[in-house]
């Protein structure tokens, strides 16, 4: 009785507030409205990973004293050994699986001990192998792409050798794209934080580096965000990246050429003469355009006679160019006089927009089949 009393209470008082300060009443709801978008636009920024039923649910387990723990797990930067157990470690992690087995012959206390071998000096990486552990006990575990999270989660499973640790990268990659392709800065900061794990950037394991470039460095953002990308980004990577660029049109900003120019001016003093010809070379002359051989020679990475023989070719292909635009207007102006005498026939003969398409004569030949 008295709780029903207090609840009506409760709620006249309530109206009342509400009636008395609505503005008070509304910030209320708008502070809830905004911290459930940015529980959402978090939610929305991670991926969970759920471990196979293989590995069995050992969380409770996980750095427990009292859980009878039998291996001492070193990690440089926490401040104590990660209290593990050997059984559960070697089921789900072949690298572990090996130490272990190599420990069996040891008599002293080295032999319930592990050092983690990598380097774990920044935080997010404690914190990608700590989350990677205890996914071998069978807990789900969230990862983001922000701060390198993505990235050095994808290393510390191939370091820890996972079972499936390839599944779990292609999961990964699949969710780091995702962002990138949304995001743009999201995909700068993913492509430079892979360059600090090799388990990102080789093929032999995901190679998420040259997935990211493709979405990053695509025509329509070396176009549509060239600051972002190409001055924040591409200029900051090695060179091998500028082979993964799709540039904009011939003579542009955007064209090959003039970003592989302003790479080896920005790394004029980093790279050898070599380096700087290898970088040029790769240039798809046929495109390239007169003015910009003034720049090529400004750059001095060829000789004089190797600049005399790029004109040469140059030149060779604009006079293609020029004669394949002649045979064009050739075909369209023949063209354009087909269609007209096409038209005076129909009207001579009496046509009717309304009569079938089977009354018609066959169409001129297009311009594109006489090119062929």
């Amino acid at each position: 009785m008295l709780n029903g009393v207090s609840g009506l209470v409760g709620s006249v008082k309530d109206s009342l507030v509400a009636w008395w300060n609505p503005k008070s009443v509304n910030d209320s709801q708008n502070k809830t409205t905004e911290e459930d978008e940015k529980k959402r636009i978090e939610e929305d920024a991670a991926t969970t990973l759920s471990p196979p039923a293989s590995f069995g649910w050992n969380a409770d387990s996980f750095n427990n004293e009292s859980s009878f723990p039998d291996l001492d797990f070193v990690v440089a930067g926490l401040e104590r050994p990660l209290k593990l157990h050997k059984h559960i470690l070697s089921r789900a992690s072949y690298l572990l699986d090996d130490m272990l087995k190599s420990k069996q012959g040891v008599k002293n206390a080295e032999k319930d001990q592990i050092v983690w071998m990598f380097d774990t000096k920044e935080e997010v990486d404690r914190d990608a192998l700590v989350k990677a552990l205890r996914f071998c006990y069978g807990e789900t575990v969230n990862v983001k792409v922000e701060h390198g999270d993505c990235c050095a989660m994808i290393a510390a499973f191939f370091r820890l050798k996972v079972t499936c640790a390839t599944e779990i990268a292609a999961k990964l990659s699949a969710f780091a794209l995702e962002k990138a392709s949304s995001n743009t800065n999201v995909g700068v900061e993913l492509l430079e934080v892979t360059q600090h794990y090799p388990e990102c950037s080789r093929i032999e394991f995901c190679a998420l580096d040259k997935q990211l470039s493709e979405v990053v460095f695509s025509r329509k953002r070396i176009q549509n965000e060239y600051e972002t990308v190409v001055d924040g980004c591409l200029m900051k990577l090695p060179a091998e990246y500028l082979d993964c660029a799709k540039y904009g049109d011939p003579g542009t900003k955007w064209c090959e050429f003039s970003v592989r120019a302003r790479y080896v001016r920005y790394h004029s003093l980093s790279l050898s003469l070599q380096e700087k010809e290898e970088i040029m070379r790769r240039c798809d002359w046929s495109v390239v355009k007169g003015y910009q051989l003034k720049q090529l020679k400004e750059l001095h990475v060829f000789s004089l006679s190797e600049i005399l023989d790029l004109y040469e070719f140059v030149l060779g292909c604009t006079e293609i160019d020029r004669d394949a635009w002649k045979d064009c207007t050739f075909y369209a102006e023949q063209e354009k006089d087909e269609w007209k005498q096409y038209a005076t026939e129909l009207k001579r003969n009496g046509f009717d927009e309304s009569t079938h398409d089977s009354q018609l004569q066959p169409f001129p030949k297009k311009m594109s089949d006489r090119l062929m």
